[in-house]
């Protein structure tokens, strides 16, 4: 695999391949605009349908699809959803505002990310359980070529010349690039250093993409959403948390633990990435307009999707912890720019060690517009009739596209950018709720950033910073007692107690409460609370690994080695979840939990520290006798018993 270095900006105009249509998405979305520029598409993931919404007259129809709907595409009249549930995409048309289901077709584990060229020829699909990027013919809807693309590929945007495909990875944040035209080479792509980490500063932070990528109308960027993230400066144990910077969260607006960033990196004639011409913009800074009982609200978290206006001189961010979405210029200023006659935004406190341009962040003028609970999507009518999908309150609303765009303008035009702030319209319900009152309330709670029971005002965490749809982040996090890695919650979690790596947390309820008061700064949950969180995180359905209940004949002689009794695999890793529910001493620690190997090769890195990135990388550390002992195993046996290890 190659790999290419981004680092920090100077501007490029770059002769490019250009959309027709400013409004068609180069990038995956939950909410885009049918052919005629007056109906939303969007959806209801939970419902397991797809929606239409004229804004104009605010009817809606719904069409089901199959198991949990996730991205959206548009060729025409037809209409693609990717079926996460069922490895499929849905196929519709909509003929007289009716939408109808024509087919589905199969392309892979658990798909997220679908785009389609604009001249309707190629759909690309991520199969993020697959780890597999999938070329679709439009026409036949058959298999072309394929990628593999490593940690739970999501998210996509193709360049409108249909050369280059991007892909953000949601394990690990990796963003690569496939050359479609000249042979379909795979290119990973560092994300800009910025440094900011560490008492003095001058460490760097970990950087990962968090959500849907977009190609720029004209073809010359595609932005990224970002996090640069501190994981490795200790965080304080539960219960010695004085103030919430020694937790997760900062106790400022500026640089800080959490930093959440659109990453804009110019794109060449054919569509491929610069080198050495990426900026990247820091989103933090922002008092979120309340009312006189609730009072205002820090905004700081995770960004869900970008999308550029179809102009192009607009990028709208969702912050879908947040209820907010953040409408920047695309132009951005870059560190020390005050050639430009521009100061550097107020970073709302003052409290950070180090400034915004000295820790390489550039910056924009900006602004915030409330929203409904969970924004996730934008979708464009025009450049100014803009819609967002905010999938916690199941509402489609517009964001005052023209105010937006005045408000930015306002900046460039005084030279300051400041942080200003507006509520959305009123927004339209467009589905109805369909989860039990205690799992819809624990998923709000869980992806919540604002919430005052869950983290501290300005701490920019939730549960689901770090748990993308309830998986893990594929990070290591410093915490008092170590280096700890993100565990998943997919699947039945509750019966594999006790949580945390060397804990002995009794349950999930306890373990939300010591997360969220202990290291989030929350105020912390009330019994019934916690108890909610508990029911969400509960509700999470297994990850479909590609190789779940294979019976091949390597998988089949890998099981007779993990029954082995002299490998001892099965002594600790038994029972339905494959846990026996109790600690050993292990690799220098008094007691580490016995995990549950259920969806196990979906969940990389391995172990309580990340040391093992690979399961291959597991069993050979347990050729020590450590932990079971696979020292007497030749490299066939070794190889069966990973194969076993991926049916589960």
């Amino acid at each position: 695999m190659n790999r290419l270095s981004l680092l920090l900006p100077t501007i490029l105009c770059a002769c490019t391949a250009s959309l027709h249509d400013g409004t068609f998405p180069t990038g995956s979305q939950t909410l885009v605009a049918n052919a005629d520029h007056d109906a939303l598409y969007s959806v209801d993931t939970d419902g397991g349908k797809v929606v239409r919404f004229e804004p104009s007259t605010g009817v809606v129809t719904a069409i089901e699809v199959g198991l949990e709907p996730t991205r959206l595409a548009r060729i025409g009249d037809r209409v693609f959803a990717t079926l996460r549930g069922s490895r499929s995409v849905a196929v519709l048309e909509d003929k007289g505002g009716t939408l109808s289901r024509v087919s589905t077709f199969e392309v892979g584990a658990e798909p997220v990310g679908i785009v389609a060229r604009e001249d309707g020829k190629k759909l690309y699909v991520a199969a993020s359980a697959q780890n597999a990027i999938v070329e679709i013919d439009a026409e036949t809807l058959t298999v072309g070529r394929t990628w593999t693309v490593m940690g739970s590929p999501a998210w996509l945007a193709l360049h409108p010349s249909g050369n280059t495909l991007y892909v953000g990875s949601s394990m690990g944040g990796g963003l690569h690039s496939i050359d479609l035209a000249e042979g379909g080479a795979v290119t990973e792509l560092d994300l800009p250093a910025i440094y900011g980490a560490g008492e003095d500063g001058s460490q760097r932070f970990t950087r990962r993409i968090t959500g849907d990528l977009y190609v720029s109308p004209d073809g010359q960027s595609v932005a990224a959403p970002a996090m640069f993230i501190d994981n490795n400066n200790p965080v304080s144990e539960p219960g010695e948390v004085e103030t919430v910077s020694e937790g997760y969260g900062s106790s400022g607006l500026g640089v800080s633990r959490f930093n959440p960033a659109v990453v804009i990196i110019p794109t060449g004639d054919n569509g491929n990435p610069v080198p050495g011409d990426a900026a990247t913009v820091l989103v933090a800074g922002f008092a979120q307009l309340g009312d006189e009982e609730q009072g205002s609200t820090a905004v700081r978290s995770y960004l869900s999707s970008v999308a550029y206006s179809p102009d192009g001189a607009l990028i709208y961010a969702t912050m879908e912890a947040s209820q907010s979405v953040v409408v920047l210029s695309a132009t951005p200023i870059y560190a020390g720019g005050t050639d430009s006659g521009f100061s550097m935004r107020d970073t709302g406190g003052g409290s950070s060690s180090i400034s915004v341009d000295a820790a390489g962040f550039a910056t924009s003028p900006m602004v915030l517009v409330g929203t409904d609970a969970g924004p996730r999507g934008v979708a464009f009518l025009d450049d100014d009739e803009v819609y967002v999908d905010s999938f916690l309150d199941h509402s489609i609303g517009s964001l005052k596209g023209a105010k937006a765009r005045s408000f930015v303008a306002d900046q460039l035009t005084i030279g300051f950018v400041s942080a200003q702030t507006f509520h959305g319209a009123d927004a339209s319900e467009v589905s109805d709720n369909v989860l039990a009152p205690d799992i819809e309330a624990g998923r709000r709670l869980f992806f919540s950033a604002t919430s005052s029971q869950m983290a501290a005002d300005g701490a920019g965490i939730s549960c689901s910073t770090c748990h993308y749809q309830g998986s893990n982040d594929g990070l290591t996090w410093a915490l008092g007692d170590g280096v700890r890695q993100t565990p998943s919650l997919r699947g039945a979690v509750s019966v594999t107690a006790p949580f945390t790596w060397t804990d002995q947390v009794s349950s999930v309820s306890d373990e939300a409460q010591i997360t969220s008061s202990g290291r989030m700064g929350g105020n912390g949950l009330s019994y019934a609370e916690a108890a909610q969180v508990s029911a969400y995180i509960e509700s999470n359905r297994a990850v479909d690994l590609p190789e779940k209940g294979s019976t091949s004949e390597s998988a089949l002689r890998g099981k007779v080695v993990f029954e082995r009794e002299d490998v001892a695999c099965a002594t600790c890793h038994s029972g339905e979840r494959l846990t026996d529910n109790l600690h050993y001493p292990m690799f220098g620690l008094e007691a580490v939990n016995t995990p549950t190997l259920v969806g196990v090769a979906a969940s990389a890195p391995y172990l309580h520290d990340g040391s093992a990135s690979s399961l291959e990388a597991v069993l050979q550390m347990s050729r020590s006798g450590e932990m079971g002992d696979t020292s007497m195993l030749s490299d066939a046996e070794m190889a069966d018993l990973e194969a076993y290890l991926h049916t589960l």
